[in-house]
C-alpha cells in the first residue's frame, strides 16, 4: 500500500498531462510549439508546488482536485472555443496549475519517504503507464476517455492520500519537514 499511492499519482500525472497534449493538439494547434507550452507549463507549475510547500498553503488531499479541475476546464473551453489562438496564455495557466499537485507531491512524500529515489521510480513508473493507457484508451473510446480517466483517478487520488504520520513505521517517523529543509539539514546551512 506504500508504494500504491505513488503509482496511482503517477497515473494521474501522465494522464493528464496526455490528456492535455491530445485536445491542444486537436483543438489549438498540432505544433511543436504544443508540447513546448505544455511541458514547460507543467514544469513551472511543480516549481510552484515545491515552493508553497514551505508556506504549507495546500493540503496534500487537495492536489488531485487542483490537478483536475484546470485540466477539466481547458477541456471545456477546447470544445466551446476550438482554434482561438489569442488563448494560449490562459491555456499555460490552465497547465501550470495542474502541475502544481506534482511539486507538493514530490516535497511532502520526498520529505517523509526514504530512499526518495524510490518514490521517483515508483511515481515515473505509474506516469509511463498514465501515458500509454491514456493513449490507447484514448484511441479505443475517444473523447469520453479524456473526461472519464482523469477524473477517475483524481477520485482515488483523494481517497487513497495517506496521513502523513503513517507513511513511515512508527520506529522511524521523523517530524514533517520540506524538502528543501532536508536538504539544508543534510549539507548544512
Amino acid at each position: 500500500m506504500r508504494w500504491f499511492y505513488p503509482l496511482l499519482v503517477g497515473l494521474l500525472f501522465g494522464t493528464i498531462q496526455t490528456g492535455y497534449f491530445i485536445r491542444l493538439s486537436f483543438g489549438l494547434a498540432s505544433t511543436y510549439g504544443t508540447f513546448l507550452m505544455i511541458t514547460l507549463s507543467w514544469l513551472a507549475g511543480s516549481v510552484i508546488g515545491l515552493r508553497l510547500e514551505r508556506i504549507r498553503a495546500v493540503p496534500l488531499r487537495l492536489g488531485p482536485w487542483l490537478s483536475l479541475v484546470p485540466f477539466l476546464f481547458a477541456q471545456g473551453l477546447l470544445i466551446a472555443l476550438p482554434f482561438h489562438s489569442e488563448l494560449w496564455p490562459l491555456y499555460a495557466v490552465l497547465v501550470m496549475t495542474s502541475g502544481v499537485f506534482s511539486g507538493l507531491f514530490f516535497s511532502r512524500l520526498g520529505a517523509n519517504i526514504k530512499p526518495v529515489r524510490r518514490l521517483f521510480f515508483i511515481e515515473n513508473n505509474g506516469f509511463i503507464l498514465g501515458i500509454v493507457s491514456c493513449s490507447v484508451v484514448y484511441l479505443i473510446f475517444g473523447q469520453a476517455a479524456l473526461w472519464v480517466i482523469p477524473t477517475l483517478l483524481a477520485a482515488l487520488c483523494w481517497l487513497w492520500t495517506p496521513s502523513l504520520a503513517i507513511v513511515l513505521p512508527a520506529s522511524t517517523q521523523q517530524p514533517e519537514v520540506s524538502a528543501s529543509e532536508a536538504v539544508i539539514e543534510r549539507i548544512g546551512p
